[in-house]
């Protein structure tokens, strides 16, 4: 899911996290209008602020993508077995520094992804 090099820094300051689906199928069946409130990403346990969740973007299978403002076309999207996911959001971190990472999806049953990388 989550290969050795999946966290790199970008040159306009932003992180990328990028993560292949290897488990099963899923599908996105609605987004809630306050989406934000639905996602979260710590550093090393820091929540990222919300005014930075707000520029968000999730880039599926390099094609797709989806912000905070368009995330209701994000809805009934399936990502399949393979699927290719980037979460770029602004970051302090700096390449070269190991960090734990969590990414939280809020729903009926939340999904927990944690993991620690070295930015590259």
């Amino acid at each position: 899911m989550f290969t050795e090099d999946c966290v790199k820094k970008n040159q306009d300051g932003t992180i990328q996290v990028e993560l292949t689906n290897v488990i099963s199928p899923f599908s996105v069946d609605a987004m809630p209008p306050d989406v934000e409130n639905y996602i979260e990403f710590k550093v090393d346990g820091k929540p990222t602020p919300v005014d930075q969740k707000k520029k968000l973007k999730l880039i599926l299978n390099d094609k797709s993508v989806f912000t905070i403002d368009n995330a209701k076309t994000f809805e009934g999207t399936v990502v399949p077995i393979g699927g290719n996911v980037k979460v770029i959001f602004p970051s302090e971190v700096k390449q070269g520094e190991e960090h734990e990472f969590e990414i939280t999806i809020k729903t009926n049953n939340p999904i927990v992804l944690t993991f620690k990388r070295t930015v590259k």
